[in-house]
């Protein structure tokens, strides 16, 4: 059975870099560092890669440190990438406005326009004259709660 229960969606802060910051420098292991913050080992271990920079020490010669800053900044990255960008255009924005004022509910706003169709008056001659059949033009009128009346 598992001893760590770290919460989904729960993100290390920036005391918690700091923490881990001098913990490593203590020279205390990820599965020590995840047992004082009560965090899982693979999560210590994914901030440490993370945050993992290369520190100049002398002309030429480079450390690999984590950096609590370092870490902070990419996360905060890495969180603004992850957002979807929005397509709300300037004249998407204008739109809206427009058919909000004319008082439109969403529905109708996004309800795409039927295509321009014939109108019945640019019919053909032969319907209008009716000289062949199955062209009809008939009202139609629907009831609703027609009582029959028997005599």
């Amino acid at each position: 059975m598992q001893k760590y229960y770290t919460l989904k969606g729960k993100h290390l802060t920036i005391d918690n870099r700091r923490l881990i910051e001098r913990w490593k420098k203590e020279g205390k292991s990820n599965r020590e560092i995840a047992g004082l913050l009560g965090k899982a080992p693979q999560t210590i271990n994914n901030e440490v890669n993370r945050g993992t920079t290369l520190q100049q020490v002398r002309k030429g010669v480079y450390k690999k440190v984590y950096s609590a800053d370092y870490a902070q900044t990419v996360y905060q990255n890495n969180r603004k990438r992850s957002v979807k960008k929005l397509i709300l255009t300037k004249e998407i924005k204008e739109k809206i406005l427009h058919y909000h004022k004319q008082k439109f509910s969403p529905e109708m706003m996004v309800k795409k326009k039927l295509p321009a169709r014939k109108s019945i008056e640019e019919r053909p001659e032969v319907i209008i004259l009716r000289l062949e059949n199955g062209h009809y033009e008939i009202d139609t009128v629907l009831l609703t709660k027609v009582k029959i009346i028997a005599s």
